[in-house]
């Protein structure tokens, strides 16, 4: 996918549609794993969090950015997500 993409995107559950956007970028963003195992991040994933241990942060880099028609910026990794074509819109 290139810069300028048009996707449609859902909250990480797949149940909840959050609208369509634009990919602008990728970008390195933190992980948190949880006591439980699972995976969060901050609603900011770019900012690597404070006051948590080193070994509980993961890095991830080329991350998809999106953002949405809203205005709202959400990171692939917090979403589900898939074009709207094969082709970026021109402007």
């Amino acid at each position: 996918m290139e810069d300028g993409q048009r996707v449609e995107v859902w909250d990480g559950s797949k149940e909840n549609y959050l609208g369509k956007g634009t990919l602008i970028g990728r970008t390195t963003v933190y992980f948190i794993v949880t006591d439980e195992g699972t995976l969060r991040s901050l609603p900011n994933a770019e900012i690597k969090p404070e006051g948590v241990p080193e070994e509980a942060i993961i890095k991830s880099e080329d991350n998809p950015k999106f953002v949405l028609d809203d205005g709202k910026t959400v990171y692939g990794c917090q979403v589900w997500w898939k074009p709207l074509s094969k082709t970026k819109q021109k402007k």
